[in-house]
Formats: C-alpha cells, sequence, structure tokens
C-alpha cells in the first residue's frame, strides 16, 4: 500500500532508533520523513538507500525530502558513516542541548 495510508505507530516507547528510507521518489520519501518525524530521539539514525540517484540531484528524490522536512521543522542532523551509494545521519535533538 500507499505509505501514507499504512505507516502505524511504533512499538515499545514509541521512539525510533533507526530509519531505512528505500523510497527512491521524492514524494514517498516525504509520507515516510513526515510519519518519521514525530517518533525520533536525541540519537536517532536515519539511513537513505539511494542517495545518490537522480544523478546526486539536491532538487530530487530522498535528497530533496528530506532537505524540506528538516527546513520545515528545524530539524538538525550530523553525518554518519554509510557505504555505496547510500547516506546517513544522526539526529541531533535541539531540546537536549
Amino acid at each position: 500500500g500507499w505509505y501514507n495510508k499504512t505507516l502505524k505507530k511504533p512499538c515499545g516507547n514509541g521512539k525510533l532508533s533507526f530509519i531505512h528510507i528505500d523510497c527512491d521518489l521524492y514524494e514517498s520519501t516525504l509520507d515516510v520523513l513526515e510519519y518519521c518525524k514525530d517518533y525520533l530521539q536525541q540519537g536517532t539514525v536515519i539511513l537513505f538507500d539511494d542517495w545518490y540517484a537522480f544523478k546526486g540531484d539536491n532538487n530530487s528524490g530522498e535528497r530533496k525530502a528530506f532537505k524540506e522536512i528538516n527546513d520545515k521543522y528545524g530539524l538538525k542532523w550530523n553525518n554518519f558513516p554509510a557505504t555505496g551509494c547510500q547516506r546517513a545521519f544522526i539526529y541531533q535533538d535541539q531540546t537536549k542541548q
């Protein structure tokens, strides 16, 4: 199904420690990020499987959605090691500073 119709609340404490995004496209990535933003915690790692798709264009796919969500909600991330065509970041909760 569509991400925006099928995602459910996480189990356990309701927070996410690891998010693996393999959506490729802008719209589907944006849906998943909108959902995940409410469950972030200090140190959440997000891994994008297709970060370098669309020839690494910052205005397409996962990159565009990630930038928009961060700008919209003021989310802060640090780089986190990843390999291949993937890119990872670690969440910095600004309320915990």
